[in-house]
């Protein structure tokens, strides 16, 4: 139900066409025979948005194939990998260093864990980010993260939305001082926390204020419209098609990183030490 794979979906099969590539479309890995493909006289290699798990990598390694990995966290090395991806840690910095120049004291992180593995690298990677700005301005507390499990039912995941609902109604449990402000894991979190403040009464952005990451195209659309970090999420399709061709030649980095950057729009409350006063 997330619009960012979509859109990434779409770069890949711009270039793909623009460099009169066949593409093949897995939806889920698993159940697809991967030695079939690497077989095959003709394969380039596979592109994979997401998380890469390490034991997928040993026959692309094997039969020196690579595996292009769009937003794969960069704690993986190998042969085989090629990461196309932005810096959620220093986007994330950047977002949280925002509410901190907006007058903010209490921020926190809301994001989700996996059954039975924990946090992903990918959730990990952006709270730290958090986490980072945080003790930068001696703000940081060990409660700052706010983590809901992401449920499976029938091997698919819970919805995004669903995340960002159950993981704002945890936060208001621990009862936070207002005005306090969140940073999602991405806008459909973002999406699911509004729905989460507003049925508590709680008012956006003069109560809670809230910053999501990835800029979907619906995210200015929300009532307030959402301040969020915004990922060329295209480029990074293409990018992943033009990598994979360059394995091909013998030219490929192993991690291109793009540009992502922080679209302020009406979600975040500038206060003062004033209103931080009154509210006590």
């Amino acid at each position: 139900d997330n619009p960012f794979f979509s859109d990434v979906f779409d770069g890949i099969d711009i270039e793909s066409r623009e460099q009169k590539l066949n593409i093949y479309l897995i939806n889920n890995v698993e159940r697809f025979n991967i030695l079939h493909l690497l077989k095959q006289e003709d394969f380039l290699g596979i592109i994979v948005v997401g998380e890469v798990n390490r034991g997928f990598l040993a026959p692309f390694e094997l039969v020196n194939k690579p595996l292009i990995g769009i937003e794969s966290p960069h704690h993986l090395t190998s042969s085989a990998l090629y990461a196309v991806r932005t810096d959620s840690f220093q986007g994330m910095y950047e977002a949280t260093n925002y509410l901190i120049d907006s007058g903010h004291k209490h921020i926190y992180y809301l994001g989700f864990s996996v059954s039975g593995e924990g946090e992903t690298w990918s959730s990990f990677e952006r709270s730290d980010g958090v986490a980072m700005a945080l003790r930068d301005a001696g703000l940081f507390s060990k409660d700052y993260k706010v983590l809901v499990e992401h449920r499976l039912h029938n091997t698919e995941d819970s919805s995004a939305m669903d995340v960002g609902y159950r993981a704002m109604k945890e936060l208001l449990k621990r009862n936070p001082p207002k005005p306090f402000a969140c940073i999602c894991y991405c806008d459909l979190n973002a999406e699911g926390a509004y729905k989460t403040a507003k049925e508590s009464g709680l008012r956006i952005p003069e109560d809670v204020s809230v910053i999501g990451y990835d800029n979907i195209s619906r995210a200015e659309r929300y009532d307030p419209p959402l301040t969020t970090v915004d990922v060329p999420r295209i480029e990074l399709g293409r990018q992943a098609v033009k990598t994979l061709l360059e394995t091909e030649a013998g030219t490929a980095k192993h991690e291109t990183i793009l540009p992502n950057k922080l679209i302020v729009r009406q979600s975040v409350r500038k206060i003062d030490n004033m209103d931080l006063i009154g509210s006590q």
